[in-house]
């Protein structure tokens, strides 16, 4: 097996790592908000067996209460993380501030943990004392003061309208934080409110756009427990049609394998506009790319921010996957698309 077989490197906006890392065993892929699966219950499961780490103290996401959803507070239980074992993640990384994305370094880590505490617990011989535990010391652990108090506050935010446009009666799915797990009141304008939306993480809600609500741009914003999403100098907002816009696509990426550095892809899909399509990509963000005939979209692999951080001694004539979305009016591709680059 040769060198490219062995090292297969994943990119993120935030994390990059050497193809030194070792792959972990349990973690068998990255995570980040959005993943499904068992392993992501199972880092759950890990962060929650730390005070420091907890997701939650109560309902969805708190110990016994795992879920297999990647969320905001999964997010930020990560960070959490990341903060702790600054050393081994961050430094060896070569990043500042943890991100909560769970790429190589951090799996490693996790997989280092899990290890050790099987070791610790395979090396503990049953008590034969029938004294009653002392419960009082356990629960009296003492606070730990927050690593990155600024991610902490479950202030309610909106970031915005996966769908800019909208149909009346039509699915409007809205992206953000601090959303209460039962009740959380969708203002649409000043005249129309869709009350009692749950949201499942935390930072997703879905509902159905009331009958009511006639067409023309309206401002949104969020309600709950936490507090008003609603900030004037960052208005979100939609629009009710009745011949809403179809929203980005990205149906293919050609060439496969082009160069980091030199090369150039055409992106083909639908829902592009003459201009203003940005480009989101674990290499950078590339604004206001134009687009003549509303389906193909053509950048230059150097003009993302970090392409240079991409190829280094350590990671030349490797593969690498990055993933790639399109925002523009008509709204925003919601799953990235992939694409493998050669470094």
């Amino acid at each position: 097996m040769n060198a490219r077989s062995i090292f297969f490197i994943i990119l993120s906006l935030t994390l990059f790592y050497p193809a030194s890392v070792v792959r972990a065993e349990m973690f068998a892929r990255n995570l980040t908000i959005g993943s499904k699966g068992e392993d992501v219950k199972k880092l759950q499961v890990l962060l929650n067996g730390d005070a420091r780490t907890q997701i939650a103290s109560s309902g969805i996401g708190s110990p016994g209460n795992e879920t297999e959803h990647f969320g905001s507070f999964t997010k930020i239980a990560v960070m959490k993380f990341q903060g702790l074992y600054r050393n081994e993640i961050l430094v060896k990384s070569g990043i500042t501030n943890p991100t909560g994305y769970v790429g190589v370094a951090t799996r490693s880590t996790l997989e280092q943990i899990l290890k050790n505490k099987t070791v610790i617990e395979s090396k503990k011989t049953p008590s034969v004392s029938s004294a009653p535990k002392n419960e009082s010391a356990v629960k009296s652990k003492t606070p730990i003061t927050p690593l990155l108090p600024q991610f902490y506050s479950k202030k309610v935010t909106l970031y915005r309208a996966v769908t800019y446009q909208v149909a009346p009666k039509g699915k409007i799915v809205l992206l953000g934080s601090g959303f209460d797990s039962i009740e959380n009141s969708i203002n649409v304008g000043a005249l129309y409110t869709i009350s009692s939306v749950a949201s499942a993480d935390g930072a997703t809600l879905e509902a159905t756009l009331p009958d009511a609500v006639p067409f023309g741009t309206y401002e949104l914003w969020v309600e709950n427990r936490n507090g008003v999403s609603k900030d004037s100098a960052r208005a979100i907002t939609m629009i009710v049609t009745d011949t809403p816009a179809q929203q980005p696509y990205i149906e293919s990426i050609s060439p496969r394998g082009i160069s980091v550095i030199t090369g150039a892809v055409t992106i083909t899909g639908s829902g592009f506009t003459p201009t203003g399509n940005n480009i989101y990509a674990s290499l950078g963000n590339i604004l206001n790319v134009p687009s003549g005939d509303g389906k193909t979209l053509r950048i230059a692999m150097k003009d993302f921010p970090f392409n240079s951080k991409a190829s280094t001694p350590n990671t030349k004539g490797l593969s690498a996957m990055i993933w790639i979305t399109i925002q523009n009016e008509n709204g925003i591709q919601e799953k990235p698309f992939a694409v493998t680059i050669g470094l």
